[in-house]
């Protein structure tokens, strides 16, 4: 079974009820670039999950678009700047909560 978020604080009011009894300690957080078919875009979106109890417990928070690869004196800073500070703010709960961050996400 899957629990899965789209809104940060609902992710983040769900790791600290939880945090006790979150697999191993272990949080999964990442910044994930889903490419658009034909364009030279991708969808930048920010991808967290614990398991709990056997369950996996995620967020998907899309972002925006992007660049795709990246390239300078493009317009897409501040949407790269929100991914980062997005993932800060799961990052901060997470050390609070006492977890281990680890990088990559959970795949069925």
């Amino acid at each position: 079974m899957r629990i899965q978020f789209s809104v940060v604080e609902e992710f983040l009011e769900e790791l600290a009820q939880d945090a006790h009894l979150i697999e191993e300690g272990i949080i999964r957080i990442t910044l994930n670039y889903q490419p658009l078919e034909m364009k030279p875009l991708a969808l930048l979106s920010v991808h967290a999950g614990v398991i709990i109890n056997g369950k996996i417990v995620e967020i998907h928070h899309s972002i925006g678009h992007v660049w795709s690869p990246a390239s300078r004196g493009t317009d897409d800073a501040t949407v790269r700047q929100k991914a980062k500070d997005v993932c800060a703010q799961v990052e901060a709960k997470a050390s609070a909560c006492g977890l281990v961050i680890r990088r990559g996400m959970f795949h069925p």
